[in-house]
């Protein structure tokens, strides 16, 4: 087993570890302090996690639609399909070996490597 290495500068002992380790917590407890708000000073919730939150809530996310709890009115609904239009899924090509193929063969990385291989076999060697 290897022996621990001996640490020098400010901080030599267990205590003067414990020490600073704390005060890293205290600070880094008082920023959060800060930027949270006392409430949420003892967890690690972090500002950005803080807002989504406050954005998850029932009420921020009906009137962020502008609907209830109820679902939309009939009235409503039909002015977002006069807006938004039907929600329907767009019509997709269907995916063949030929073209996966083709893509697999003349990609970017690919060209490029035909390119150098082109390249080295055009220059001479040294010797």
């Amino acid at each position: 087993m290897k022996a621990p290495t001996r640490l020098t500068g400010p901080v030599t002992t267990m205590m003067d570890l414990t020490k600073a380790w704390l005060a890293g917590k205290l600070a880094r407890n008082r920023d959060l302090k800060d930027e949270l708000g006392d409430e949420k000073a003892g967890s690690r919730e972090t500002a950005c996690e803080a807002s989504i939150r406050s954005y998850a809530s029932n009420v921020d996310i009906y009137s962020t639609l502008n609907s209830s709890i109820d679902g939309l009115t009939n009235e409503e609904a039909a002015e977002r399909l006069r807006l938004y239009g039907e929600n329907k899924q767009l019509d997709i090509e269907a995916v063949t070996w030929k073209s996966i193929a083709l893509d697999s063969v003349f990609n970017c990385y690919s060209i490029l490597l035909v390119i150098l291989v082109m390249i080295s076999v055009a220059i001479p060697d040294r010797d």
